[in-house]
C-alpha cells in the first residue's frame, strides 16, 4: 500500500521516495510553531550510485538555509536514543546542486557483502550560534532501495536490482558475512526468473595489443611472472604484478589506459596515458600495481597496463597487458572453485549493469 515517487537520473543513480512526508523535523524550537526564523531539514529521497562499490545518496531539502553554517548526514549501524554529531559513527557534510534546488549527502563505499546492513541516519545543520538542529532518525540500505525498485520502473531495471541482490548474496557467502540472511532471500521465483543464469555471452577476452600500438611499452624482456589478480574484498580492483630481471634503479611505474584513451590513440605513450603509479616492491624482486575506480557495467571494459622501470642504462618493460574483471570472473566460471559462484554472480551483474547503462 505504499506510495512511491520514482525518477530516473542522468549517470549511475535512480531515485525512489520511500518516506514520503515522513520523517517530520525537529526545529530549534522543538515542537513549537515553526517561525520565519526556524531552521527545518526534510529528507526528500535516496538513491544508489554503481560505481567500483555501492554509494547511499540521500537528498534532502531546508528552510531557512541562509542560518546554517554547515549541513550534512550523521549515521550509525544501529538504532540509538541520543545521536549527536559528537557520537555519531560517521559525518557527512552534504553539497548543494542548484539544479536539483537539494542538498545530498554521499555515504563511504558499502561493498557487496554489506548490501543488506541497515545504515540509521538523521540530517544535521550547524548554525550561526554553534548550536545543532536534526531530524529524526530514519533506516535505509541498498538492499531496501534494490527491492523497492522492482516493478516500478521497467522490466531492465527490475532485472538489474535482481541481479544485485544476487551478487551482494554471491558476496555474503563467499565472505562467509551473515550468511543466515542473505539479502536475495525475499525474491520470488518470478522476480529470480528475470535475471538469467551465467553464460559466456556475458563476458569478454580481452584481444592482445599489436606490437607497433605499444611503443616505448613493448616487452624487452624486463619482467617475468606477469600476471593480474582480482579483488572483490571491497572495490572492484585489478592488482598488476610483475618480477624485475634486471637490478632496479629508481622506482617501478604502472602505466594505465582505460579503453577509450586506447581507442583514441594510434600508440601508446607516457603522455597519452590515463594515469600511472608507482608499484610497491616486496624485496625480491616482485612488484605490485592495482587500477580501481571500475563501475559494476564496466566490468568487461578492458584495461591496458604497461610496467616500466631503469636499470641505470635501459629502460625494461613489460609489454602492454590487456586485461578485464570481466575475464577473470569468465576464468572461474563454471569450475569447481570456491569461488565460482562468486564470480558467476558478478559477471551477471556486470552484464545487467552494462544493459541498463550502457
Amino acid at each position: 500500500g505504499s506510495t512511491y515517487y520514482v525518477t530516473v537520473t542522468a549517470g549511475e543513480e535512480i531515485s525512489i521516495n520511500p518516506w514520503g512526508e515522513v520523517p517530520g523535523t525537529y526545529t530549534m524550537s522543538y515542537g513549537e510553531a515553526p517561525s520565519e526564523e526556524t531552521v527545518e531539514l526534510k529528507f526528500e529521497y535516496p538513491t544508489v550510485s554503481y560505481k567500483e562499490e555501492f554509494l547511499l545518496n540521500i537528498y534532502f531539502s531546508g528552510v531557512n538555509m541562509d542560518k546554517v553554517v554547515k549541513t550534512g548526514m550523521i549515521t550509525f549501524s544501529s538504532e540509538v536514543a541520543d545521536y549527536t554529531i559528537n557520537n555519531a559513527e560517521n559525518v557527512y557534510v552534504a553539497k548543494y546542486s542548484a539544479q536539483d534546488d537539494l542538498y545530498r549527502a554521499t555515504t563511504k563505499g558499502i561493498s557487496a557483502k554489506n548490501m543488506g546492513d541497515v545504515i540509521w541516519m538523521a540530517l544535521y545543520a550547524e548554525l550561526e550560534d554553534g548550536t545543532y538542529v536534526y531530524t529524526k532518525l530514519v533506516s535505509y540500505s541498498p538492499a531496501q532501495y534494490a527491492y523497492s525498485l522492482i516493478g516500478y520502473i521497467d522490466s531492465a531495471v527490475d532485472s538489474l536490482m535482481v541481479a544485485m541482490l544476487n551478487y551482494g548474496a554471491a558476496a555474503q557467502v563467499y565472505f562467509g558475512y551473515n550468511t543466515d540472511n542473505l539479502v536475495n532471500k525475499d525474491l520470488t521465483a518470478e522476480q529470480k526468473a528475470l535475471v538469467a543464469d551465467f553464460n559466456s555471452d556475458m563476458v569478454t577476452t580481452s584481444s592482445a595489443v599489436p606490437v607497433e600500438k605499444q611503443g616505448v611499452f613493448a616487452n624487452n624482456n624486463g619482467f617475468t611472472d606477469k600476471y593480474p589478480r582480482v579483488s572483490f574484498k571491497g572495490t572492484f580492483v585489478i592488482n598488476y604484478y610483475g618480477t624485475a630481471t634486471a637490478n632496479v634503479v629508481g622506482p617501478v611505474t604502472l602505466y594505465y589506459w582505460d579503453a577509450a584513451t586506447f581507442a583514441a590513440n594510434d600508440v601508446l605513450t607516457v603522455e597519452n596515458a590515463t594515469g600511472s603509479m608507482e608499484m610497491i616492491g616486496n624485496g625480491n624482486g616482485g612488484y605490485v600495481g592495482s587500477v580501481s575506480g571500475i563501475a559494476a557495467r564496466k566490468l568487461n571494459t578492458t584495461v591496458y597496463v604497461a610496467f616500466v622501470y631503469s636499470d641505470g642504462t635501459t629502460v625494461q618493460t613489460s609489454g602492454v597487458l590487456p586485461y578485464s574483471i570481466g575475464e577473470y570472473c569468465g576464468a572461474f566460471a563454471g569450475t569447481s572453485d570456491v569461488f565460482a559462484p562468486m564470480a558467476e554472480a558478478t559477471a551477471v551483474y556486470g552484464y545487467y549493469a552494462k544493459a541498463y547503462f550502457g
